[in-house]
């Protein structure tokens, strides 16, 4: 590769940077497509980057719970009837 394609590549990665530090956040969608539409902008991608670098809210984590919780209920209820 000669040093243009380096550069170029280099580019690639520090301008997806953000949606790279997402890869395991909850909105890492909605942080690649902040990154994708606006990163070109440097406030864009400052915010996609913050974003990615935050942590989700503790109670955000709860809610994501007991939403599962109730989604489970309702499936071991539903399969219950059944038999």
């Amino acid at each position: 590769m000669n040093h243009t394609g380096w550069i170029f590549m280099g580019a690639i990665i520090i301008y997806f940077l953000p949606t790279i530090s997402a890869a395991r956040h909850p909105n890492s969608t909605p942080i690649f497509a902040l990154n994708l539409f606006l990163g070109w902008t440097v406030i864009g991608w400052v915010m996609a980057f913050v974003w990615a670098c935050t942590a989700p809210s503790i109670r955000e984590s709860s809610d994501e719970i007991q939403r599962d919780q109730s989604a489970l209920r309702r499936n071991v209820n539903s399969s219950q009837r059944r038999w």
